[in-house]
């Protein structure tokens, strides 16, 4: 008959790393911790969440919240994603550590569409969504995708450098064309200008809106080559249906 194992005094009973794993203990307590380990491993590789299916989920994060900063809404991505809105909005808002390596997949290939292609809705709920994306990225300080030299490893977004004075942020123009108040450079107030134009505004319309004189609006359309966008036989007709 076997003589039954005896552990030596000094043995940590129950460590995993020390008696069972260095001595090859297989006192009772030493089992115990085993079986414990084991079927922790087995659920979590049952539930994704092992370090060999699993990502940081700080790459999901940025990755949504930079296409958000582009325009894009959390429905429009998530259609695009194929899941839900409310599973979009909980990566963007960034709950939890870890993500499995398939989602971080399915956002990454998403992110790699659309990093440099901002939303050009012509429907009014498009606009909507457009607006209400920018606004929330602004008020969250989210960062275009062009921020960030590597967006998995970078600790916090690079400071750029002094945007040249007709430099033109895209989401800076979709706000100002949906009414919101901003300081735009000159190539980007000639974009605004251009497209309330095309919707037959008024210069005086889009001086209002911009918050400038009518004369600039005017010396603006010169250099586009653009008309009075209305006369005697042209009245506003406001925004594409």
């Amino acid at each position: 008959m076997t003589a039954a194992f005896v552990c030596p005094d000094d043995h940590a009973h129950g460590d995993k790393t020390t008696c069972r794993i260095s001595h090859g203990c297989r006192c009772t307590p030493c089992m115990l911790r085993a079986a414990t380990d084991n079927a922790r491993r087995r659920r979590l590789a049952a539930y994704g969440l092992d370090n060999k299916t699993t990502r940081p989920a700080i790459g999901v994060r940025r990755r949504m919240q930079a296409l958000a900063a582009l325009g894009w809404s959390v429905d429009e991505l998530a259609a695009m994603a194929g899941i839900s809105p409310r599973t979009a909005d909980h990566w963007t808002m960034g709950a939890g550590a870890r993500v499995f390596k398939r989602t971080f997949d399915r956002v990454d290939a998403l992110y790699e569409r659309l990093w440099n292609t901002p939303p050009t809705p012509t429907e009014p709920i498009g606009r909507r969504r457009r607006t209400m994306a920018l606004a929330r990225a602004a008020e969250h300080n989210w960062v275009l995708p062009l921020a960030w030299d590597d967006i998995d490893t970078d600790e916090t977004p690079p400071i750029p450098d002094e945007a040249p004075i007709d430099e033109v942020d895209h989401a800076r123009v979709a706000l100002a064309i949906d009414g919101i108040r901003l300081e735009l450079t000159r190539a980007e107030r000639l974009l605004v200008v251009e497209q309330l134009n095309a919707w037959a505004y008024p210069d005086g319309a889009i001086a209002e809106q911009l918050g400038c004189a009518i004369r600039t609006i005017e010396r603006d359309r010169e250099v586009l080559g653009l008309p009075a966008a209305v006369g005697a036989d042209k009245q506003p007709i406001g925004r594409a249906a």
